[in-house]
């Protein structure tokens, strides 16, 4: 047996389904119709049975579709974009742009040419130092910001100010997508109590038709008998 209980044997396996419904149903007959031989009243308070068991089973194909929809979610859409935010991010950070040497000119004095290296050459160091603590490439799961080795430039900057900002932005852009992916993630796991729905789900729906089945076999024999009765 590859499961751990009958009740998830019976639950897995379309035939044991469908002798448990043939099962059910005949008990449901010798017992509700033969045997106890229920009233009109008595089978409108059985709607109340079957009905309310077979919500129980609708409930599992809601569980079932929510832990496959987030499923492939996660993986076509979640994962890939999170892994692109990351990329970004450490392109930002580790980009040539902000190392590219810049040459005096004639109008360099008039445009604190000394002040605006200096800053260039410090941010670019900054940008080379956290670089170096990040893995170029990161796969699921993926890590908080904070894990990455991710450090925030610590750099007031005057003049590269398009530089600072585009990294701040990437990094937020992480954050965010870092989080939407846990959300999904966790959006995947099912709790214990959606797993036992889940298992029980094809038995209460089983359980339910069987019961609706054999109302009606019920309603037909004291229609038969109240007829037999007037004439």
């Amino acid at each position: 047996m590859p499961y751990s209980t009958i009740v998830e044997e019976f639950s897995a396996r379309p035939l044991y389904i469908l002798a448990s419904f043939l099962l059910l149903l005949l008990v449901l007959h010798l017992v509700l119709v033969f045997w106890m031989k229920l009233g009109d009243v008595a089978w409108k308070r059985v709607d109340y049975v079957w009905l309310g068991t077979a919500v129980l089973g609708f409930l599992t194909a809601s569980a079932q579709a929510e832990h496959f929809l987030s499923k492939r979610y996660l993986e076509i859409f979640e994962g890939p974009r999170t892994e692109s935010a990351y990329q970004l991010l450490r392109g930002e950070i580790d980009t040539n742009q902000i190392c590219l040497p810049r040459r005096r000119s004639a109008a360099s004095s008039a445009l604190n040419f000394d002040e605006r290296n200096q800053e260039q050459e410090a941010l670019c160091k900054r940008g080379k130092e956290i670089a170096s603590k990040m893995p170029k490439y990161i796969t699921e799961p993926f890590p908080p910001l904070e894990q990455t080795g991710y450090e925030s430039l610590g750099i007031e900057a005057k003049y590269e100010t398009g530089y600072v900002k585009g990294v701040e932005y990437a990094a937020e852009q992480y954050r965010q997508q870092q989080r939407s992916y846990v959300e999904s993630l966790s959006a995947g796991k099912l709790s214990s109590a959606e797993e036992t729905i889940i298992v029980l789900g094809p038995l209460l729906l089983a359980f339910a038709l069987a019961l609706r089945i054999t109302k009606v076999t019920g309603d037909i024999r004291n229609a038969r008998i109240k007829n037999t009765s007037q004439v």
